[in-house]
């Protein structure tokens, strides 16, 4: 739970600093990686009790597929391909904890590597039947752009 509290927390701090800085604080780039294999798909049940696929903030000078893999390894212990962006979409927030992002989504596959769990949570393997009830909000609106992609 401290680690949802600091999540928090910067985006507070963020948001003041934007403020402050006359709302000309750019939005932070972000990935996510959806990884399908043998009809099921990587994803990490996190504590709050959401499901989300293994994604997160790009550091400075990374590249969004560094970033992606990084995240990716991380988050789950999975290595994984990274293939070509299969959406895009922006998060402008009215809540005041949270950040303005830019996420690019990718299409994934894994090369190596095992599960782990990871302070996101416990990463696992759903079928698209256990998997579409489960999202919502931003991962449900991914979700359903890759499946339009796929298509």
């Amino acid at each position: 739970m401290l680690y949802l509290a600091l999540k928090r927390f910067v985006g507070i701090f963020f948001n003041i600093l934007n403020v402050g800085l006359g709302g000309n604080l750019p939005p932070f780039a972000c990935v996510c990686v959806i990884v399908e294999e043998d009809g099921k798909f990587l994803v990490v049940e996190r504590p709050e009790d959401e499901t989300a696929f293994p994604g997160g903030f790009m550091r400075w000078r990374e590249q969004p597929e560094q970033a992606a893999r990084r995240e990716c390894l991380e988050e789950t212990g999975l290595e994984v391909e990274v293939h070509e962006i299969v959406s895009y979409t922006t998060i402008s927030s009215p809540a005041f904890n949270r950040l303005s992002t830019v996420n690019l989504i990718f299409r994934g596959s894994r090369v190596g590597g095992e599960l782990h769990p990871s302070i996101e949570g416990q990463p696992t393997w759903l079928t698209r039947e256990e998997l579409e009830p489960r999202l919502d909000g931003f991962y449900l609106h991914i979700y359903q752009d890759y499946k339009r992609y796929r298509k």
